[in-house]
């Protein structure tokens, strides 16, 4: 069965295996004991490739190696898992010939020297950043040393960041998507978080981000993907466990595209996203706002979101056993919705598209909807307020995406913003010719 939604994954766990539930316990009894540190790495050189960062566990008698992030020119953002109940230190350096050791005179830096880092149930540490520096001193203990090591197996949460592959890669099964919302911290240890290329990078061409909703994948938006201008646009692809609480995804999000941005200097970006995808594609958008050297979001449209949340998720929250972490950010009026409502930054216009399917009703939602998403959700009046315009259709929460006239529409409104930046179809093209 495909599993895309809140109220489709909800009604499904009512029926889920012994087996299922079991898995999705121990993964949130995990999450209980968990947070979150990440921070970008500055070097010398200006590039983090060859960069380590390491984790060291500080509760035992001597610092111990748990886990490495390796990080390349695409990704200078390290991100580590910290359990509750113990105490850390984070260290880099740069391998600048290739060892796997730092050597004097390579680039080095420790965070949580003299005093470890600890941190609370769910909190994420945001902008522990680590500015490199040749003549660093590493304190006795902290053994900069990564020789011998199985590093694929120490990575904490593998990021991915421009990675070029295809639509129909392993990556995007639909059984890895459900497994990303169902074990959430499992899933991004197994197969991580990132942002795929479709095709190697065109600076010629604007990139357009597609970020999907929970239990999806990329594959989702390939009837749009299909239907894109492929001389004037460039297909980025977000995926992501769609369990994991929104907030950090969408923090992870912007460290990804940042990172992106660094490499290369792109000062364009579309953001398009489905159903729970637009709440983190949103947040996304914000945090754009409040860093003013990464602006380069030009353009945001959503599909089927629900912007009010969803009813289902507040039922699971308050009667299920287990909760897939997700669902409290869904519900409606959660911390994560409220925060969403503040304005989008200036100059980023947002087209609203929304469904509601007159052909029936979902029995577990007896109002009007797209058989998932309730309208009243969909057109939130902050959203309503906002967007530019407003697309209604009557159809269901996943044929949204694959309709004609929705592509012709959603078509229209890429070529008029780039028109009104200034790069209008023909120009475009003549220039490219």
């Amino acid at each position: 069965m495909r599993v895309t939604t809140i109220a489709v994954s909800v009604t499904l766990s009512l029926s889920l295996t012994g087996c299922t539930f079991i898995r999705l316990a121990q993964d949130l009894d995990q999450m209980e004991h968990l947070g979150t540190v990440l921070g970008r790495v500055t070097t010398p050189n200006g590039t983090t490739d060859g960069v380590y960062a390491i984790l060291f566990d500080d509760t035992r008698a001597m610092p111990e190696v748990v886990n490495v992030d390796r990080l390349s020119t695409a990704i200078s953002t390290y991100v580590f898992v910290l359990d509750t109940r113990r105490r850390y230190t984070v260290a880099a350096f740069q391998d600048l010939n290739g060892d796997l050791k730092r050597n004097p005179g390579e680039p080095a830096v420790m965070l949580g020297v003299p005093k470890s880092l600890t941190i609370r149930p769910g909190q994420y540490f945001e902008g522990m950043d680590l500015d490199l520096i040749p003549d660093a001193e590493i304190p006795p203990g902290y053994d900069l040393d990564l020789v011998g090591m199985d590093l694929e197996t120490m990575e904490s949460l593998p990021l991915i960041a421009g990675q070029v592959v295809s639509l129909d890669a392993e990556i995007f099964e639909q059984e890895n998507a459900e497994e990303g919302m169902w074990q959430p911290i499992e899933a991004w240890r197994s197969t991580g978080a990132g942002i795929y290329f479709l095709e190697e990078y065109d600076p010629a061409k604007i990139p357009v981000l597609f970020v999907h909703g929970i239990g999806g994948s990329p594959t989702d938006f390939r009837t749009i993907i299909d239907s894109l201008d492929r001389r004037l646009f460039q297909p980025w692809v977000f995926r992501y466990p769609s369990g994991a609480r929104l907030l950090a995804i969408a923090r992870v999000l912007k460290g990804l595209v940042d990172s992106l941005h660094r490499q290369y200097a792109f000062d364009t970006m579309y953001v398009t996203a489905h159903s729970m995808g637009g709440l983190v594609a949103r947040s996304f958008v914000l945090q754009t706002g409040d860093d003013w050297v990464y602006d380069y979001v030009r353009l945001f449209v959503s599909f089927a979101t629900p912007y009010n949340g969803h009813e289902a998720a507040a039922k699971g929250v308050k009667y299920m056993p287990i909760v897939v972490p997700s669902w409290l950010d869904i519900q409606p009026d959660s911390d994560f919705l409220l925060a969403l409502r503040r304005p989008l930054p200036e100059g980023i216009p947002f087209y609203l598209f929304f469904g509601f399917n007159s052909g029936g009703l979902n029995p577990i939602m007896p109002y009007s909807s797209d058989s998932v998403v309730s309208v009243r959700s969909q057109l939130a009046p902050f959203a309503q307020e906002e967007a530019v315009d407003l697309f209604g259709y009557d159809l269901g929460h996943e044929e949204i995406l694959s309709s004609q006239d929705v592509i012709d529409r959603y078509t229209l409104i890429l070529d008029r913003r780039t028109d009104e930046l200034g790069v209008g179809r023909a120009t475009f093209i003549e220039r490219r010719k």
